[in-house]
């Protein structure tokens, strides 16, 4: 599963948190196994993985004679949103997030008195309390201890959650070009309680849903589905945005859901490319028990 760097491109503005949950992300580095000394672990393209089993997929390819890999379980919040998932870490430190303090457990003296106390429930407010700098973090974090956001375009794409505490390392080790490297399991040492503890202690903000479109003021009221076929019509054009949004580079947004006949349905969905607004049309059909049958794409519109 594709974990990439997070961009604000990838998501309307305003976008409201679902959910926030725990998880396990892999990270892959070669080079020695200590953040304490003087060599330090840096993100890179790819280097981030949603299984084990992709980490050591990505190993073999990137394997040279005498490369060294280690692949860490790092613990990471994951906080979702209709059009994918945000996904919050930190490197070089045996308990990421240990010094983050969301504003739902901020304490209230840090606040001035122009600053009002509250739960985020935007893309904006949750990334903006992720920031280093921000009153969230109780000390000055080291520069080689960099908070990694990333993004899961597939906002059904799951994590495992964390189920077990400390969390492990692994070291491979080569047997020779023709053989699959082996691993061997290090001492545990990362400790997940802090992702853990901010995961379950959110309680999100429960607003009436709204879809946001290209227009100039990128919000269009859309009313909540009211049946299951809505539902899932309306599930699966998420979907569709978040892997046409990783296609075109550029955010993909769900604008209508309109109904062409009996668990028949129209999907259109926006893009803006070089400024100006291509629209992306869909048919969805659904079965008597709401489940997805046919996804067909109809048509693009001319860029105006």
């Amino acid at each position: 599963m594709s974990i990439d760097l997070f961009k604000y491109d990838y998501v309307p503005s305003g976008e409201p948190i679902k959910k926030i949950e725990h998880g396990i992300i892999y990270f892959v580095h070669n080079g020695r196994n200590a953040w304490h000394s003087t060599w330090v672990q840096k993100y890179y393209p790819g280097c981030m993985h949603s299984t084990l089993e992709e980490a050591i997929e990505y190993c073999e390819e990137k394997r040279t004679n005498g490369s060294v890999f280690y692949i860490i379980e790092t613990p990471a919040i994951i906080i979702c949103f209709n059009y994918g998932k945000l996904i919050a870490t930190q490197i070089n430190t045996s308990s990421p997030l240990e010094n983050y303090s969301p504003p739902w457990l901020t304490d209230s003296s840090r606040y001035t008195k122009q600053e009002e106390i509250r739960t985020p429930s935007t893309i904006e407010e949750i990334t903006a309390s992720l920031n280093i700098d921000s009153i969230h973090w109780n000390k000055l974090q080291q520069n080689n201890q960099p908070v990694i956001l990333l993004w899961l375009f597939d906002h059904d794409a799951s994590i495992a959650p964390i189920t077990e505490s400390p969390l492990a390392t692994y070291r491979s080790a080569s047997h020779g070009a023709k053989y699959y490297l082996s691993w061997s399991n290090l001492e545990k040492s990362i400790n997940p309680a802090r992702a853990i503890e901010i995961a379950e202690s959110f309680e999100p903000k429960h607003k009436k849903g709204k879809i946001r479109s290209i227009s100039n003021s990128r919000i269009a009221k859309h009313s909540t589905p009211s049946c299951p076929h809505e539902r899932a019509v309306k599930d699966r054009a998420y979907s569709i945005c978040g892997h046409l949004t990783k296609a075109y580079s550029a955010a993909v947004h769900l604008q209508e859901v309109s109904t062409l006949g009996k668990n028949k349905f129209q999907i259109k969905l926006g893009v803006k490319l070089s400024q100006k607004i291509m629209d992306i049309f869909y048919t969805v059909t659904t079965d008597s028990d709401a489940k997805i049958t046919c996804v067909e794409h109809i048509k693009n519109s001319p860029m105006l």
